[in-house]
């Protein structure tokens, strides 16, 4: 399937820092007989970033527009540049905060990246 890219007029650039954490996948049950057996709990396994950019104003008010119209709040999917090796990949921000600092937007991200 075709995901929308990373809008053209917002840098891609993540400030050094960047943390990674994978998400559990995984789902343990006791079966009636035997030890407790564990399984992957989706075919979809995740590792979530925390990153910051840092933008204009024009370049924040560009993202959160794309975020909500094209992204659908978060909901879709997107192609995008993992923030660490900087290879490209599918992902999605489900949540993001913006503080401004004088003339620049520092954006917090919640960077999802998903394996299919």
């Amino acid at each position: 399937m075709a995901w929308a890219n990373w809008p053209a007029n917002v840098p891609q650039r993540f400030l050094i820092g960047s943390t990674s954490s994978s998400r559990q996948n995984r789902v343990e049950f006791k079966p009636k007989y035997g030890p407790p057996m564990s399984r992957p709990g989706t075919t979809d396994a995740e590792i979530e970033f925390k990153v910051t950019c840092i933008w204009t104003l024009e370049q924040a008010q560009a993202f959160e527009e794309w975020w909500h119209t094209t992204l659908g709040d978060g909901n879709l999917p997107f192609n995008g540049i993992h923030p660490i090796y900087r290879t490209p990949g599918v992902y999605r921000i489900p949540d993001y905060t913006m503080q401004e600092d004088q003339t620049i937007i520092r954006a917090s991200l919640t960077y999802i990246k998903t394996f299919g």
